[in-house]
């Protein structure tokens, strides 16, 4: 399962825990509680076509949709997108929370990491309509 998330925090340093949000209802929430796990893959600029396409109703679900991407499997058996900037391979620590249209669930960190020189490939935000470091 892959999907693009509408937020995402850091929560505590320790233990490690993290905050995921997305849009319920929704395939990716149901997946998080039922799989348990997942990982956040944080994209480098020239990833935004991958970003697209995992945000893309038209693509193919579940184990499907990494057949043309390259990736491996973390720890938890979630997959780790190669070229990805970083990523944290993540466990569930507590049951969703289901409020209007969004599903929190925090997760505690197994794994994470960065590729040497990532920094370079994030995107660059905007802020009132240009461009920021």
């Amino acid at each position: 399962m892959a999907m693009t998330a509408n937020a995402f925090s850091s929560v505590s340093l320790d233990p490690p825990l993290v905050l995921v949000c997305v849009i319920y209802p929704s395939e990716g929430a149901n997946h998080i509680p039922s799989n348990g796990c997942f990982a956040v893959n944080i994209l480098a600029a020239d990833q935004e076509p991958i970003s697209r396409y995992f945000a893309s109703r038209d693509r193919p679900r579940g184990q499907d949709a990494f057949g043309e991407v390259a990736h491996r499997i973390g720890k938890s058996g979630s997959p780790i997108l190669d070229g990805a900037a970083g990523y944290l391979d993540c466990k569930l620590h507590s049951n969703p929370t289901r409020r209007a249209t969004t599903s929190s669930s925090w997760a505690r960190v197994l794994e994470l990491g960065f590729i040497e020189g990532a920094t370079r490939r994030l995107p660059r935000r905007r802020l009132q309509g240009r461009q920021r470091p």
